[in-house]
């Protein structure tokens, strides 16, 4: 995502309200390919919940959607499905549902 755009400004905000700090190895301006980088274990991305819907990639991603806890976007991270989650993965999912729903 750009620098500017919407989606990234309220990602940022809720994860700095949460105090979490997470690294951004790679970035792309094209939201399909950060789905397929996902869906193919090349970290986790966040993407529109429409394009979750619309657009199934080859190998299809396990997505956990941030709709409660983002009111103004449908959105959803999109990680590798079957993907073994660490107790730091579980964490910060479980502090977004606690702290921010």
């Amino acid at each position: 995502m750009k620098e500017g755009q919407e989606l990234r400004h309220s990602f940022f905000a809720l994860v700095e309200a949460l105090d979490i700090s997470p690294t951004v190895a790679l970035e792309t301006t094209d939201m399909a390919t950060a789905q397929t980088l996902a869906g193919i274990g090349v970290g986790a991305a966040i993407v529109p919940g429409g394009l979750a819907l619309a657009n199934i990639p080859a190998v299809e991603p396990k997505y956990f959607s941030l709709r409660a806890y983002l009111d103004d976007w449908d959105i959803v991270l999109a990680y590798k499905r079957g993907r073994y989650l660490s107790k730091a993965d579980k964490a910060v999912i479980r502090v977004i549902c606690d702290v921010a729903g």
